[in-house]
């Protein structure tokens, strides 16, 4: 199992976590307030594209964890998912009955920009 590494950037006015050996942005450490983090955003878009390890209890925990900080602030939650096999755990653990998730960032930051309903 990799080292789980999150980092923090803004896109667009989006906080965008990513979790992986390669992701960008500010390192975000365990303990790290990350409502402080995306004060001004518009909402928090979480990126797996890089993570390429098996889904555990300590990702489900910081995908909820983020998810419940961003909702908490007001902010709207979606997850980048490209992976077909996270996406599949991800149904099978009902984590994308809680979250909207997406293929790409692309299509996630996209989705920030449509009206409701």
């Amino acid at each position: 199992m990799q080292e789980l590494i999150m980092r923090i950037r803004s896109i667009g006015g989006i906080a965008v976590l990513a979790v992986g050996p390669n992701a960008v942005g500010d390192t975000v450490l365990p303990g790290d307030n990350l409502a402080s983090r995306c004060v001004g955003s518009r909402g928090v878009a979480f990126d797996l594209a890089g993570y390429d390890d098996v889904i555990d209890s300590e990702l489900i925990g910081c995908l909820i964890r983020a998810r419940q900080t961003a909702l908490s602030s007001g902010l709207h939650f979606r997850l980048c998912c490209p992976n077909e096999l996270l996406r599949h755990v991800m149904s099978v653990t009902a984590l994308d009955r809680m979250m909207s998730v997406f293929a790409s960032l692309a299509e996630t930051l996209a989705d920030f920009d449509l009206p409701p309903g």
